[in-house]
């Protein structure tokens, strides 16, 4: 073996046992945490508020922050779930490099507590492909059980009547947030995140992150070039009645791009600059859900046009 093939193979083990050893405590305490239910044992009936397998059913719902496992095709996706039975839906995706529970598992309870509409309110965040408890696709998955196809099947299992919201975190996010808003082709509420964020980023959250960059890391994901400007996110076509909120941090550049586009494609648009995450999300879901948004704004043009 080459001196430099010895050295990158030398590399990647002691990064292999890193990730090993820091994953290791990580499921460790997760065992204790929930009692050690896993998938498997909790699907043949765990303790409640542990880990579960299960197709949707809105009876399990819970005003406690919960983890269910859902078989979407021939994948696991990992979720987190909180809220009582509800048409109103909030699906939260989180940034490249992190995990729902990361990102989102301080926010949620707020989000159940201070922003839950009248009607009610069910909030889900999964863990995307290879973040958090959902693995990486194998060999035999092909690009159909990817990322937003992946996010989408799992929404379109949930009841029609059911109206989505949606907070996505980042620049991937926010791409797979606006395909499954097309592709279910109805009026909806987007709050998208810092939408120009493309490398994995930890700035606005105080949760530790240490072990999903660790596992980021071991997984050999490299950034993306900074030279190179992110691609356009595809906003044609989006159903009529959308209403999105584009929200930076304080000292972010912000898109134009993408609210020129937004604008141009009908869809009513409103930025925010706030200093934190947890401080900015809660207060703009909560006016994003207060409101009867999409839904409104479809309802006033079809009026403007019968007059």
């Amino acid at each position: 073996m080459a001196p430099a093939q010895a050295k990158a193979g030398t590399n990647w083990s002691h990064k292999l046992k890193f990730y090993i050893v820091v994953m290791g405590g990580y499921y460790a305490y997760k065992y204790y945490k929930n009692q050690g239910n896993d998938p498997a044992t909790a699907a043949k009936g765990g303790s409640k508020g542990t880990a579960s397998v299960a197709e949707y059913d809105c009876k399990d719902g819970s005003e406690h922050v919960h983890r269910q496992f859902v078989k979407v095709g021939t994948s696991w996706v990992s979720t987190l779930q909180a809220g009582a039975c509800s048409d109103n839906q909030l699906l939260l995706l989180h940034r490249t490099g992190l995990s729902a529970e990361t990102e989102f598992g301080a926010t949620i309870p707020q989000l159940i507590e201070k922003a839950t509409p009248s009607g009610g309110l069910q909030i889900v965040a999964p863990d995307q492909p290879c973040h958090g408890f959902t693995p990486c696709p194998g060999e035999a998955d092909n690009g159909e059980e990817l990322s937003s196809n992946m996010l989408g099947r799992l929404v379109a299992r949930r009841p029609g009547a059911q109206q989505f919201a949606y907070l996505a975190s980042g620049r991937d996010s926010t791409q797979e947030a606006l395909a499954i808003v097309k592709r279910r082709n109805a009026p909806a509420r987007m709050l998208l995140f810092r939408p120009l964020m493309v490398n994995p980023d930890t700035k606005g959250i105080t949760a530790p992150a240490g072990i999903d960059s660790a596992r980021w890391d071991v997984l050999g994901h490299s950034p993306a070039s900074k030279q190179d400007s992110p691609k356009p996110l595809a906003v044609a076509k989006m159903p009529r009645g959308c209403v999105v909120t584009l929200m930076y941090l304080d000292g972010d550049k912000e898109d134009d791009a993408l609210k020129a586009a937004l604008e141009e494609a009908d869809v009513a648009v409103d930025v925010r600059i706030v200093d934190s995450m947890e401080e900015g999300i809660v207060p703009a879901v909560t006016d994003m859900l207060a409101t009867d948004g999409a839904e409104s704004a479809m309802d006033t043009e079809t009026n403007d046009e019968e007059l």
